[in-house]
């Protein structure tokens, strides 16, 4: 099916993604964070406070939307898709809705990024704040289970701070969800050719964020930077990913998807149809995004239920 018409007339009002091949970091930055208009409704944002936590970086600021009082509540560990871009995290209605959804709080880890930082320091950051939320539960009145999951760039941060936790620490994640990941460094799947521009994200858009924050004597195939080209996938979490039908992320989501079948692990997968990149934060726009909140919650809460 094409794209839905909705996000097709946004798009094509949308000069920031026709420019893509020349962003600069603080257009580029602007650009992953959409107008927040787009996320439609909002819910508890109330409540939502920050709190800084130390890391080997310094000092991790983390954005909490606490949720509703209940005799458990777990906890849902979230990176943003920031194209590995500094900057604050705002308040979210998406994420808003999703905690009255699921009943799960949401922690938002501002990573850190470029210009001020470059690689390792995101995923640094990742699997400090997922340590410390999981030592520290109880200071963000957490008693039940904890889980990471991220959107593009943010997906690669969840995927990689639950594969560490999950080989060094007794305590780890119950389940990761990913949307629209990257997980190919290398952007070396069709899809980058296929929806290369005109359709939201694009090849060169994603590219110049990538040459930012990566140091030009890494391996692009590193499991690190590229769950994709991992040698073994058996010690995975749990996983939900969701994928974009025209999304330049499409083809490594689906490879990965079957990675993890292959190995026996327990994924639950969805291409959503007619959506593009970031179509999560598009919900005054399409009904698509409260599709997935809906999705989300139910993994979570069987998750919680296992």
């Amino acid at each position: 099916m094409p794209i839905h018409p909705s996000i097709r007339v946004w798009l094509d009002t949308q000069t920031t993604f026709t420019t893509q091949c020349e962003w600069a970091p603080e257009a580029a930055r602007r650009s992953f964070a959409f107008d927040i208009s787009l996320e439609g409704a909002s819910g508890l944002l109330d409540d939502v406070y920050r709190i800084e936590i130390p890391s080997p970086g310094g000092h991790l600021s983390l954005v909490h939307y606490p949720a509703p009082r209940q005799s458990a509540t777990n906890g849902l560990v979230w990176f943003e898709d920031t194209g590995f871009l500094s900057g604050p995290s705002r308040m979210s209605p998406t994420l808003s809705r999703l905690v009255e959804a699921s009943g799960w709080s949401v922690t938002v880890v501002e990573t850190r990024g470029y210009p001020d930082h470059a690689y390792p320091s995101a995923h640094r950051d990742a699997e400090a704040s997922v340590r410390w939320i999981l030592e520290n539960r109880a200071e963000l009145d957490i008693n039940g289970h904890v889980a990471v999951g991220g959107e593009g760039t943010g997906g690669l941060l969840a995927a990689f701070a639950a594969s560490r936790l999950d080989a060094t620490s007794g305590s780890r994640p119950v389940a990761q969800v990913l949307i629209c990941p990257l997980l190919d460094a290398l952007m070396s799947s069709a899809s980058y050719e296929s929806y290369h521009s005109g359709h939201g994200l694009a090849r060169c858009g994603l590219r110049r964020c990538l040459d930012w924050y990566l140091p030009d004597d890494l391996d692009r195939t590193d499991a690190r930077v590229s769950p994709f080209w991992a040698s073994d996938l058996s010690g995975q979490l749990r996983s939900f990913v969701a994928v974009a039908e025209f999304d330049i992320l499409r083809d490594e989501a689906e490879a990965y998807i079957r990675f993890l079948e292959d190995e026996g692990r327990d994924v639950t997968a969805k291409v959503y149809d007619g959506m593009i990149h970031g179509f999560l934060r598009l919900g005054a726009l399409v009904s698509d995004s409260d599709t997935l909140v809906a999705d989300i919650t139910r993994f979570l809460n069987e998750s919680d239920s296992d």
